[in-house]
């Protein structure tokens, strides 16, 4: 059974960043690891990609072909994904099933909490028999003092937290732990196989 982790965060949360330092992981480990790009305007990836969303549809594209901005085009690209999820499913078929793939989803966090076509692509891939997880980078507004980012913070953890069909995690993208946590191991999933 393919495993998976759906990585999601603000921009510039180190997402690919993550995703980069997995498969280095992974890869020093000897253990099967694929990404796959969801982000349809990250055209600088720092990683080998083993599925490409640009190859089905651009950020660019849809700018220039309906006249949207970036957030909008963002949306359709995601609604497209959707529509045509055989595209994705083709391509995940093709890694085995031993896969160990992680999903690399654009930056703008109102994807996964305040539209729905992510959370059908993650519901897709679960009965598609991938046992997936969410993984939600953090900036880390630090220090947690500053009231505004702390609760828009939570409020989107809570978000992903009520739509998110999958397990899920929280992990702060600088080496300070995140707020009330002073353990690192509160943060390990129990829903998905240890490396070693």
């Amino acid at each position: 059974m393919p495993f998976g982790e759906i990585v999601c965060g603000s921009p510039g949360s180190g997402k690919s960043t993550y995703c980069y330092g997995k498969h280095q992981l992974f890869t020093a480990l000897e253990r099967p690891i694929s990404i796959v790009n969801l982000d349809p305007a990250n055209d600088a990836l720092p990683y080998p990609c083993a599925i490409d969303i640009s190859s089905l549809i651009t950020l660019n594209d849809v700018m220039e072909q309906h006249g949207l901005g970036p957030n909008g085009a963002l949306i359709y690209c995601m609604e497209y994904l959707e529509a045509n999820f055989d595209w994705l499913e083709e391509r995940l078929q093709e890694l085995g099933n031993d896969a160990y793939v992680l999903f690399d989803l654009p930056g703008q966090v109102e994807l996964s909490t305040n539209h729905e076509s992510v959370k059908h692509i993650i519901e897709k891939l679960t009965k598609c028999s991938f046992r997936v997880r969410s993984l939600l980078i953090s900036r880390n507004y630090l220090p947690w003092s500053n009231i505004e980012h702390c609760t828009s913070w939570l409020r989107c953890i809570c978000v992903m937290h009520i739509i998110s069909p999958t397990p899920r995690n929280i992990f702060p993208s600088s080496s300070f732990h995140c707020g009330p946590c002073s353990n690192s191991n509160s943060h390990i999933s129990t829903s998905y196989p240890k490396l070693i």
